[in-house]
């Protein structure tokens, strides 16, 4: 078992033979916290820090069933330190998750670029861990709309951070508005019940709904959209190396916005103007992909690292 020396104070949550996690709070906004896990394998080898955020509803990170089967690939070899935060208001207690919902129904997405900057600033800052300066940003659904937002905040502030990343793969990403995504997910008789619910800020109905409640709705429905950010960042001149994995029958995520997004990109190109360094590849599935997809985020990721 390795030496807990993740933040400040520590918890050790959980170990096996071969890895231990740490866990440790983090600030998020109006203080609320999170709790950021980091998963060190015994190896004293140094190695790239794989960071994972998946999407809305209720889960704990600390239960390693949760973890993309792409980031299980590396960590379950030993090839990598995996970084991943919990929602405010989750913890994992007696192995199961608990909820306080008292702070979990206040939760917004931004929260969650706030707890990420915080434990990513806080893990590089680690003279004991076994870094090799690599970081790569996984991040499926509403993880991808806040990791956007994280480079995002990165490029303003001209951040050192930006230096250390050197992949962001996206995954069922909501490119259009979050109002327009929502109607896109709704059929009549569920639109009528939603909309209901929102008036009213019916947490009970959106908790069994996407396990969100309503604050973190109305805070979406505000914030600026995929296509935006990536707007913002050609403008800043962002060089990371973003990949979009889509499946065409997605029916969480238009896959057309995704489209006009790579459309976008390509005729800034054409135009020889500033673009973003995008890939996107389509797949015949569903919102959550396939063993394809996962095996071409698995080939990238290895490329990108060596």
């Amino acid at each position: 078992m390795i030496k807990a020396f993740f933040f400040s104070t520590v918890v050790l949550i959980s170990f096996s033979t071969s890895a231990a996690i740490i866990s440790s709070k983090v600030p998020a906004q109006d203080g609320r916290s999170c709790l950021a896990h980091l998963r060190l394998p015994e190896t004293k080898t140094k190695l790239p820090v794989i960071v994972a955020l998946k999407g809305a509803g209720l889960y704990s990170m600390a239960d390693d069933s949760n973890l993309p089967s792409t980031v299980s690939y590396f960590y379950d070899q030993e090839k990598a330190i995996v970084l991943t935060i919990e929602k405010p208001g989750v913890s994992w207690v007696d192995n199961k998750i608990d909820i306080d919902s008292s702070i979990y129904n206040q939760y917004l997405l931004t929260d969650r670029v706030h707890c990420l900057k915080a434990a990513l600033k806080k893990m590089t800052k680690m003279k004991k861990l076994p870094f090799n300066g690599q970081i790569v940003l996984l991040g499926h659904g509403e993880g991808a709309i806040a990791l956007t937002r994280l480079i995002l905040s990165y490029e303003k502030q001209g951040s050192s951070q930006l230096d250390k990343i050197k992949l962001i793969l996206l995954s069922g990403v909501p490119v259009d508005k979050y109002k327009s995504v929502i109607k896109y997910r709704l059929d009549k008789k569920e639109s009528q019940k939603f909309w209901k619910a929102f008036e009213t800020k019916d947490n009970d109905y959106f908790r069994m709904w996407g396990g969100v409640a309503f604050p973190y709705l109305e805070n979406n429905f505000k914030l600026k959209s995929v296509q935006k950010v990536m707007s913002e960042l050609v403008n800043l001149k962002n060089q990371s190396k973003f990949h979009i994995f889509h499946g065409l029958d997605d029916q969480l995520a238009p896959v057309s916005k995704v489209k006009g997004l790579e459309a976008w990109n390509e005729s800034l190109k054409k135009n020889q103007k500033p673009s973003l360094d995008l890939n996107v590849r389509y797949y015949q599935s569903d919102h959550f992909l396939n063993l394809t997809a996962i095996g071409d985020m698995i080939a990238i990721m290895k490329e990108g690292l060596r």
